[in-house]
């Protein structure tokens, strides 16, 4: 009887406890410029959801996104006077309905628990859908019909070629749009999807490359799977210190904008250009769009043609045609392209490095002869130049540069040298010396160059009848502070390689190169298989960091460690496999993988050298362009800090870079910046007319602070 009576007794406890904490206030401490409250659902407090308040009574369009602590709290700091309408996403719930509220309020949020599988699967990044995606068997290569693939792993990477532009796995492309019409098959509706628009030349290339029609028939199979209710696994909610994440999001550029590239300090110096505006080139358009994200105001700037030049003089990147007319902007030619503008970074002085086709591509006669460049290595062409823009004044300077501008590295040293990977030309790097162009105006003087070679007759330096061009093109690069070498990624036939060249006492005569290709079926390290380096960053401790793009990796490369350090051994790109230290993505592999098959893509990445965040210094970080999110990896632990975008589904970051605004007001004068660079925003949440964003990552000590 004792024992009987005990239970009841604790029963009733428990419901007495519960009533009294249900009638407490859902209330958190906040400020006068936040919001806060509790989230819950029919399962009590929901932990490690996001809450999202946006508005529209700003300038510009505004969003700021939190997650909820272990119980259900939130806090949405440092809010302008505005109202806002909140609700709440998270895995396992549909979205809630939204509530207006203005700063300082205490709201409590009910969530919205999804009532089956595929309605909380319409959330989750479009990684976690591409997933879904089947290769084909490693037994089946090499695969008859496909032009370059002879591996599982070499179709693979030709495959992530979809997701230089778009992502794979969003809504818009994991369902087959009814307004092409009807066909008698899925593989005839993927036939006609990839040829539409300015764009459907290069998506049917990318087919033929993996083997067309069977291509078609595994993108068929994907897309029926999906339609016949097949869902992915569910991502992880946020963990940890991913929930002390702040996201601010601004609306910038045009429903047909293009942006690559956004940054707004000086990457050797993260506290230049202190809360001042962040600027996005638009690769479409020619023009930049500048982001004063105290006043919530957004500029359109035109960028310069050359005295004399017309657009119509100009070449494009995407085809002024098309097979079939866009489902969404029918023949007109929405892609122009013509600038292909790429902001790099900004220089001490507050003038922005940004690379932009501003004349014709064929070079004038200085640099082919006449300097001690062009007599060494001529250059007949360089399809994009550089400008500089002074965030101050206004006023542009035009860089006349014989070789073709792309990514940018920044160095340490008395000229501010940029160093730029010559996409395209030849197999050099080039670089402009903002020193010397000031002292002197010579562009002559202010530029040089160096090719990429194996040096054959091992005299260290380039013979033209001896020696051999490697071939391989610069994509992201960066500068070594430890020795001044300077580091690209090579992206073309697999397994791609980083490349290094140091110019020596007297360039281009002391140019020296060498290359590294990731393990790629290596049998000194069987294990190890990566392919497509794409990003290129050093850490202050000469560590090169590359996204490997193809494989699905983060990738560290020390040059110390190789066992070979001189001689012809060298030569061989796969001498040096004990450097390399590959990190899987935390995303999940797509089906059939033989090695890694991460259905993530990364489109570059990034190294945190002052500890702008957070995190620590020196930290790798990748963009997690198929996934909506920033992602960093502590390498001592191999744990991976995801920084999700909820919202709008669709965040497709191209770069990234770090400010500091203010050092001594804690997390708050800190952070990350990127921006939503999708080549057609017209795939984010929201479809046609949607525009991209510009974000601010920040890491608070933890998820209520304000």
């Amino acid at each position: 009887m004792r024992t009987i009576r005990i239970i009841p007794g604790l029963c009733l406890l428990a419901l007495i406890a519960k009533a009294v904490i249900a009638a407490e206030p859902a209330s958190v401490e906040i400020d006068s410029d936040d919001i806060g409250g509790i989230v819950t659902s029919m399962n009590g407090p929901e932990a490690g959801v996001w809450v999202i308040a946006e508005t529209d009574e700003l300038p510009t369009g505004y969003s700021k996104t939190v997650v909820t602590d272990g119980q259900g709290r939130y806090v949405i700091p440092d809010l302008p006077d505005a109202t806002y309408q909140v609700f709440v996403r998270g895995y396992g719930l549909v979205d809630s309905a939204r509530v207006s509220a203005r700063p300082g309020q205490q709201l409590a949020l009910e969530a919205t628990v999804a009532s089956s599988e595929q309605a909380a699967a319409e959330y989750y990044p479009a990684s976690y859908w591409n997933a879904l995606f089947a290769l084909p068997a490693a037994g089946e290569f090499p695969m008859a019909g496909a032009s370059v693939a002879d591996t599982q792993g070499e179709w693979k990477a030709i495959m992530q070629g979809c997701m230089i532009c778009h992502q794979m796995g969003s809504k818009i492309t994991r369902e087959i749009n009814p307004t092409m019409g009807e066909f008698d098959s899925s593989i005839a509706a993927w036939d006609r999807r990839i040829r539409l628009g300015q764009n459907g030349l290069h998506m049917t290339g990318i087919m033929g490359q993996m083997g067309h029609q069977r291509a078609l028939e595994m993108y068929a199979d994907w897309t029926d799977r999906i339609a016949a209710g097949e869902t992915p696994q569910a991502p992880p909610r946020p963990q940890g210190e991913e929930r002390n994440v702040v996201i601010t999001q601004w609306d910038i550029a045009s429903p047909i904008s293009f942006l690559h590239d956004m940054y707004g300090t000086d990457p050797r110096n993260p506290s230049a250009n202190a809360n001042g505006t962040m600027i996005a080139t638009d690769f479409n358009l020619g023009v930049m769009w500048e982001l004063d994200p105290n006043e919530h105001t957004v500029e359109r700037i035109e960028l310069p043609l050359a005295p004399g030049v017309e657009v119509a003089d100009m070449s494009t990147f995407s085809p002024p045609s098309m097979e079939y007319p866009s489902l969404y902007w029918g023949d007109t030619l929405v892609a122009q392209e013509w600038g292909r503008s790429e902001i790099q970074g900004i220089l001490p002085d507050g003038r922005a490095v940004i690379n932009h086709s501003f004349r014709p591509a064929a070079n004038p006669e200085r640099c082919t002869s006449g300097n001690t460049y062009a007599d060494f290595f001529p250059l007949q062409g360089a399809g994009r130049q550089q400008l500089l823009y002074d965030v101050n004044t206004g006023e542009f300077e035009l860089i006349d540069t014989c070789f073709g501008t792309h990514h940018a590295a920044f160095a340490e040293d008395a000229d501010d040298t940029v160093y730029q990977a010559a996409l395209g030309l030849r197999n050099a790097i080039g670089w402009f010396k903002p020193g010397v162009w000031d002292e002197t105006g010579d562009i002559t003087a202010a530029q040089g160059w160096c090719p990429a070679y194996y040096d054959i007759n091992q005299n260290g330096t380039y013979d033209e009848n001896e020696d051999e061009l490697t071939g391989m093109n610069g994509y992201f690069i960066s500068w070594n502070p430890l020795d001044g070498s300077v580091w690209y990624a090579y992206t073309g036939n697999d397994p791609g390689a980083m490349v290094r060249i140091h110019p020596g006492e007297n360039p281009p005569l002391t140019c020296t190169t060498e290359v590294y290709e990731p393990p790629y079926y290596n049998s000194a390290a069987p294990e190890l298989v990566g392919t497509l380096p794409r990003g290129s960053a050093v850490d202050r401790n000469g560590i090169v960091w590359t996204n490997l793009a193809g494989s699905g990796h983060l990738a560290s490369f020390d040059r110390n460690l190789c066992e070979i350090q001189e001689g012809r051994g060298k030569l061989d790109p796969q001498h040096c496999p004990e450097g390399w230290t590959l990190y899987p993505l935390p995303t999940p592999n797509m089906r059939n993988a033989e090695a890694s098959g991460s259905a993530d893509f990364t489109y570059s990445n990034w190294v945190d050298q002052f500890n702008i965040l957070g995190l620590g210094a020196n930290l790798p970080y990748v963009t997690g362009t198929n996934s909506d999110s920033i992602m960093a990896l502590r390498p001592e632990t191999e744990e991976w800090f995801v920084m999700r975008v909820p919202y709008p589904m669709g965040f497709f970051a191209r770069s990234m870079g770090g400010r500091v605004d203010n050092p001594y007001s804690g997390w708050k004068g800190r952070a990350i910046w990127a921006a939503n660079e999708v080549r057609n925003p017209w795939h984010i949440e929201g479809g046609q007319g949607m525009t991209p964003t510009a974000a601010k990552f920040q890491l608070r000590p933890n998820p209520l602070a304000h």
